[in-house]
């Protein structure tokens, strides 16, 4: 398969750890005009700003590159990151309110897809950017999980209760104060419900 030079710049550079073969990949990809809009606009689609910023980093730190990124670029990239960075820290700092609130109700619960990507995996949480908190818990617990998502500040989506424990395996919940939102699941193998 043949990739445009955007999108294999986009392969070398979104890794924590760029090996040396990467970064001279990248290097040699920089020597040549890019469409840098496009390399942009397709790391924010897939989700990888902060992971490409990482990576152009390592690439200028090991020399100099001829006509390597614009500066409004990493600019650009460096705003996105820290972006990230504040979403990371606002989303955890929730995580622990939910998670303290689980704990003194005597509800296990367990974090999944971002959440727990972000911590186990990378070195820096805000290279994984993050949406809303997926939550496992046991579905018996629903009620009491309720209660505490309700105590602070969350509210469920509309829908009924019965029906969504009966044919569905997650409920979305959503706090206004600060817009964070929780997918409570009681199965992995979740399936979209239309209410």
């Amino acid at each position: 398969m043949s990739w445009v030079a955007e999108d294999e710049l986009l392969i070398h550079c979104c890794a924590v750890k760029m090996s040396s073969e990467a970064i001279h990949e990248a290097r040699c990809i920089l020597k040549h005009p890019l469409n840098w809009a496009r390399v942009v606009e397709t790391s924010i689609l897939h989700g990888v700003a902060p992971l490409l910023y990482c990576g152009l980093n390592q690439v200028t730190r090991a020399g100099a590159v001829d006509d390597g990124v614009p500066p409004a670029i990493l600019d650009e990239l460096q705003g996105l990151y820290q972006v990230s960075q504040a979403r990371s820290r606002r989303v955890f700092r929730v995580v622990g309110e939910m998670f303290k609130a689980f704990k003194d109700a005597g509800i296990e619960a367990m974090a999944l897809k971002d959440v727990h990507l972000a911590r186990a995996v990378f070195p820096d949480p805000s290279l994984r950017p993050m949406g809303d908190i997926d939550i496992l818990i046991r579905k018996e617990q629903y009620d009491s999980v309720d209660r505490c998502l309700t105590d602070i500040g969350f509210i469920a989506r509309v829908g009924d209760p019965y029906f969504t424990l009966k044919y569905g395996l997650g409920h979305h919940f959503r706090r206004p104060s600060d817009n964070m939102w929780a997918d409570v699941q009681w199965n992995i193998m979740q399936r979209e419900w239309d209410t």
